[in-house]
């Protein structure tokens, strides 16, 4: 607690963020007694730059919870999911997709998708070229000998999409699937 005599000024300035108060800057001055237009001018520049500070931290901790969230929910899927650029290389994958090509995922990155699932498949580049156009192909179903099993593979194009990340890709094992309908 301060005694009378040792606190001569304070200023108490509001921390205002773009949509609401974030908190309040005390600002006490024991020796001067006086807070003149410039200095009051300085602090509330100090306050604004804090509710910058404040907020963009707000905003990265929700970000970052929120790609937490999409990356739990994206490795959570039984389906292999791969995001492929232009030249059909695997951007981002989920552990799915790294199970059903035999690998682990640090592995899958950065590989051709059509050559991991199928070798040279003509009929995989036309549908992720389809998909990149903005159309709705249908999905591939096609053995890999490679894999040995039945894959069924959909892919769409990514909304404003950059040139790494141009289409998703959605796989699936369909082999006990087949079996049973022939």
């Amino acid at each position: 607690i301060l005694k009378k005599d040792v606190l001569k000024a304070a200023a108490i300035l509001g921390i205002v963020g773009a949509f609401s108060s974030v908190g309040t800057l005390v600002i006490a001055d024991p020796k001067e007694g006086v807070f003149v237009a410039e200095d009051l001018r300085l602090l509330s520049t100090l306050a604004t730059h804090a509710a910058v500070v404040i907020a963009n931290a707000r905003f990265f901790e929700m970000v970052r919870r929120a790609k937490e969230q999409w990356e739990t929910a994206f490795d959570a899927l039984s389906e292999g999911i791969a995001v492929v650029d232009e030249e059909g290389r695997v951007r981002r994958a989920n552990r799915a997709l790294a199970g059903l090509l035999g690998s682990t995922l640090p592995n899958v990155v950065g590989t051709h998708l059509g050559n991991a699932l199928f070798g040279k498949s003509h009929a995989l580049l036309e549908l992720l070229d389809a998909a990149r156009r903005g159309d709705n192909p249908s999905a591939l179903v096609a053995r890999s000998e490679r894999l040995g099993n039945t894959m069924r593979v959909n892919a769409a194009r990514i909304p404003s999409a950059t040139r790494d990340q141009s289409v998703v890709v959605l796989v699936e094992d369909v082999t006990d699937q087949q079996a049973m309908e022939t």
